[in-house]
């Protein structure tokens, strides 16, 4: 999907697999499909730095993040609905997909946003630019909790996205932490994606 010399984005939905291939739905149901394309999609973008998924050893820290312990490379993985998308790259990395669908996204937003977001999010008007407000938030947030390593052990509301745009508009977001780029990925009104890197 994208690269550059410090990362590479590789997306799948596999929906588009079981179209094609009914017997694979029927051998890989429910996360056993989600592993294996995961595990296919991390071969395939370890291919572009020229590294075999024979010559990697993963673990995992204590909060579960996988990583690489014999090689200077970084990965990421994101499901949402059956879209999954990795990310490789020479530094820590995280990333998030979510599917953008109607939600109640003030009840929700009470969650996610800190209050200095709270006010952007209630001056807006449209539906469509709370939609992308609320799933800008969730996704630069997430994919920054999961480049850190650390899950949802800090709360969402307690990550502030300064300068956030609607639509899109905004290609990187500063987390007040000067040591990370947030970087929106999204190519579609469909699905909102974050790739984080530390510097």
């Amino acid at each position: 999907m994208q690269e550059n010399n410090d990362f590479v984005i590789e997306e799948i939905n596999y929906a588009l697999f079981d179209a094609r291939n009914p017997t694979l739905k029927r051998v890989f149901k429910g996360q056993g499909r989600e592993k294996f394309f995961s595990k296919l999609l991390l071969s395939y973008a370890l291919s572009k730095f020229g590294i075999s998924d024979k010559d990697i050893q993963i673990k995992t820290n204590k909060f579960k993040k996988p990583y690489i312990t014999n090689k200077d490379i970084y990965f990421n993985i994101s499901h949402s609905k059956k879209n999954i998308i990795c990310a490789l790259s020479r530094f820590e990395c995280g990333i998030d997909i979510e599917e953008n669908t109607e939600r109640d996204f003030a009840k929700l937003g009470n969650k996610l946003f800190s209050k200095n977001e709270q006010k952007l999010f209630n001056k807006l008007n449209s539906e469509n630019d709370k939609m992308h407000f609320f799933y800008n938030s969730w996704c630069a947030k997430e994919s920054f909790l999961k480049c850190i390593g650390v899950g949802l052990c800090i709360p969402l509301r307690e990550i502030e996205i300064i300068d956030c745009k609607v639509n899109g508009n905004t290609d990187i977001f500063n987390i007040d932490y000067s040591k990370f780029i947030v970087k929106n990925l999204s190519h579609s009104d469909k699905t909102t994606i974050f790739l984080t890197l530390k510097k």
